[in-house]
């Protein structure tokens, strides 16, 4: 049971290529193979960019089933508890994930289901018994590994902090977070105002424990207030498609 976050970008994903992000297995080719990969690309498939989180022994694999832009920061979250697995990309539940070799969001394998753990690599790594290691071409930024289940608003903070702290920061790492949730004031009394360079989504704000608090639906707009009279003091999580934000309510 845990959770693993990664921030990467990819490059120049040849025909069929493997891009390994992640790898905890057996360090020798041709041996039995037993590993959890964290990887873009899978089996020689043309074209093939999605993400995939496999647990080759467990028989456990999801892939994002949206294929993923080459150049570009994303972020990604595996959270494996009692009552299964589930995966968020760049802030947001991966609801539609695809399962593979006959497993279901009911799977529990994580790293302690790994026999042959005889290393562990990031930006490398292989995905079956006649594969070769494969490199990643791209950057790694940040990995980070939990030994307690994340609920979905510790996903949010996961991902808000790393955006907001490196790749918004003065750090000098780039950014494609081009469209962000603006919300002022923080902390907030009542009316929150909420901007965004683009067309807002449905704005969904969660508090700490992941329940949801308030919807609301900006239409065409880019710019909303919300009323968070009715809501308790602490910490929330606004959520606009991929776009978060973190406030306080304190009256």
């Amino acid at each position: 049971m845990g959770a693993i976050s990664i921030w990467f970008k990819f490059e120049n994903l040849s025909r069929g290529q493997i891009l390994p992000l992640l790898y905890l297995g057996e360090s020798s080719e041709e041996s039995e193979h037993n590993a959890l990969i964290i990887e873009i690309g899978h089996l020689n498939q043309v074209e093939n960019r999605k993400l995939y989180f496999t647990v080759n022994n467990g028989g456990f694999s999801f892939n994002s089933t949206e294929i993923l832009e080459e150049n570009t920061w994303h972020n990604f979250i595996a959270v494996v508890d009692e009552a299964g697995n589930r995966g968020y990309l760049n802030g947001k539940l991966m609801s539609d994930r695809s399962y593979m070799l006959g497993s279901d969001y009911t799977y529990t394998d994580f790293f302690a289901a790994v026999d042959s753990a005889e290393i562990f690599t990031i930006g490398s790594g292989r995905y079956r018994l006649a594969d070769p290691f494969e490199t990643f071409n791209g950057c790694i930024a940040e990995v980070a590994i939990f030994g307690e289940p994340l609920t979905e608003a510790d996903a949010y903070t996961v991902f808000n902090y790393t955006e907001n702290k490196i790749f918004n920061g003065t750090t000098g790492v780039d950014s494609h977070f081009n469209s962000r949730l603006q919300v002022s004031p923080n902390p907030v009394k009542d009316l929150l105002r909420i901007r965004s360079d683009q067309k807002l989504e449905e704005i969904i704000v969660y508090n700490i424990s992941g329940e949801i608090v308030k919807r609301k639906n900006p239409g065409t707009r880019d710019e909303v207030t919300l009323h968070l009279g009715g809501v308790p003091d602490g910490i929330y999580f606004i959520r606009s498609g991929s776009r978060t934000a973190r406030i306080i309510v304190e009256k």
